[in-house]
């Protein structure tokens, strides 16, 4: 292997393990204004019973699912991810998905389309968020030199689950 592709390979693996440490420093956080204007160091206790010091979030486990769509089919394939989020909604250790998520894979799981199922989810009651934004690295570390694929890409992941403009 190139020194280059090991490069690659190695600056992918900081991208995805830095996005997993850094939902972990701020599970902890969210939902609330303990971490506004600080540094956040070290891995704190949870204030959500439910979640351990240090865990990181369903915004990793999806991001993990897309990693491995590219890496099995080789390349971009959204119904393959939308099969495995089904299957990790369903059978994984779900903790605490966001209800514009839940709504948006209940629909799918109905039999709708997954290119409508964002948008009638938010009419459902589902929040305009940006929620799906975590997941998307892996479409930016995949198209890394293709920016038109890309933003398709990430707008087609995304809107999934999250249609909201």
């Amino acid at each position: 292997m190139s020194k280059e592709i090991e490069s690659v390979i190695e600056r992918y693996k900081g991208t995805l393990i830095g996005g997993a440490v850094g939902d972990a420093l701020g599970q902890p956080l969210e939902f609330s204004d303990l971490g506004k204007g600080k540094v956040v160091a070290e891995m704190l206790d949870s204030p959500f019973a439910n979640w351990k010091k240090g865990e990181y979030t369903d915004d990793t486990d999806q991001t993990l699912l897309l990693v491995d769509s590219f890496v099995d089919k080789k390349g971009y394939d959204p119904d393959d991810f939308v099969k495995r989020l089904l299957k990790w909604f369903n059978h994984g250790n779900v903790k605490d998905i966001g209800s514009t998520t839940t709504i948006s894979l209940r629909l799918i799981e109905r039999g709708m389309d997954r290119r409508k199922a964002g948008k009638i989810a938010l009419n459902l009651g589902a929040v305009p968020s940006n929620g799906s934004l975590m997941r998307t690295a892996p479409v930016g570390l995949f198209f890394r030199n293709k920016p038109e694929l890309l933003y398709k890409a990430a707008s087609e992941i995304s809107s999934i689950t999250h249609a909201a403009k």
